[in-house]
């Protein structure tokens, strides 16, 4: 197949780090090159988009992870999520004449606990072959010394500029000189100092201790959720991840309370239309791709859910029999219409 992307593909021998960003890639790479395994690579990556991709992921969010094992072939599955804040409620939400949990604000971010740093913490524990501290050494000194803001975060800024401007603490960051232009530096002491601490101390240096009192005190002072104590309870968790089959393809993918599942019943849909003959992002195969994402994505918004307190059918969702009566639904010749699997929710949300 030619390769079309503008740029030809990229060949490493030893390894590889792919992301939305160079500078975080590159963090990885380094890590790699000083000794450190994949998982230590993973984390500097990780680490460097939360100071500089901040517009899609940050500190405060979750992490999912897939580890294979080289050794033994195992996959092994991270559970990164942030758990829900013991105050929090429908009720608090209903009460006030919420339909939805706002997308911006106090509360949408204080309704789980911050999952993602236990997650490094635990995988490293594992897996790490370098101090915690060298694999966040690049996102530091991004935070210290500042970053280049890329076009696209400038133009993010811009059009939350009224948002940010509200939150003091934000502004003072993001628009200490006004929106700032592509090639601008933004920097961030007080991350680097929370990076600095979690490299020390770990995940004590981030849930415990000054870091998770600042936190829960600010929380408290805004109106919002987590308090202390859900910082201090919240683990991630090893568990197994789905395994799917797509002609001679093993896929592995994340449970519930993923959408990873979603992946999996898409192929099993698609199996049997022999894509291959479709022609590349022809027609035919765009237009059976976007109704097995319609379908798939129907079933996880009616399923997916925290396993630990909803039924989630994930052997049914992801089984062969279970896509053949889905496929139904499939017309090679026409859309399916929208009122047979309906859609809910939002599109405006992103992540990395």
């Amino acid at each position: 197949m030619d390769i079309t992307t503008g740029r030809p593909a990229t060949l490493a021998p030893n390894g590889m780090v792919t992301c939305p960003h160079a500078l975080a890639s590159q963090a990885g790479v380094e890590v790699l090159r000083a000794g450190g395994s994949a998982v230590d690579a993973a984390i500097a990556t990780s680490a460097v988009l939360s100071v500089i991709y901040p517009h899609m992921v940050g500190i405060g969010g979750d992490a999912f992870w897939l580890i294979h094992e080289a050794a033994s072939g195992e996959v092994r599955f991270l559970n990164g999520g942030g758990r829900a804040a013991a105050s929090a409620s429908i009720d608090y939400f209903s009460s006030r004449g919420l339909k939805e949990i706002p997308f911006r604000g106090i509360l949408p971010a204080s309704l789980t606990t911050p999952g993602s740093v236990d997650s490094w913490c635990e995988a490293h524990a594992s897996y790490g072959r370098l101090p915690l501290s060298r694999n966040l050494q690049s996102a530091i000194a991004y935070a210290r010394a500042g970053f280049p803001v890329t076009a696209r975060l400038a133009g993010w800024i811009a059009r939350t500029a009224d948002e940010l401007k509200a939150e003091p603490d934000a502004a003072a960051i993001f628009l200490k000189n006004g929106v700032p232009v592509a090639g601008s530096l933004i920097r961030n002491p007080g991350l680097a100092n929370t990076l600095e601490t979690i490299g020390r101390e770990g995940r004590h240096g981030f849930y415990e201790g000054d870091v998770a009192d600042a936190l829960a005190s600010y929380v408290a002072q805004r109106g919002g959720f987590f308090t202390a104590a859900d910082l201090q309870a919240q683990r991630a968790e090893w568990g197994v991840p789905l395994v799917g089959q797509y002609h001679d393809l093993t896929l592995y993918q994340t449970p519930a309370p993923t959408q990873g599942f979603a992946v999996i019943e898409m192929l099993n849909l698609v199996e049997p239309y022999d894509l291959h003959k479709t022609g590349f992002l022809g027609p035919d195969h765009v237009h059976l791709l976007v109704q097995a994402k319609q379908i798939a994505y129907h079933d996880r918004d009616r399923h997916i859910a925290d396993p630990k307190f909803s039924e989630v059918p994930m052997d049914r969702l992801i089984s062969k029999g279970y896509a053949n009566e889905r496929r139904a639904l499939i017309d090679p010749a026409r859309a399916l219409p929208w009122d047979k699997v309906p859609s809910y929710g939002s599109l405006s949300g992103d992540t990395v």
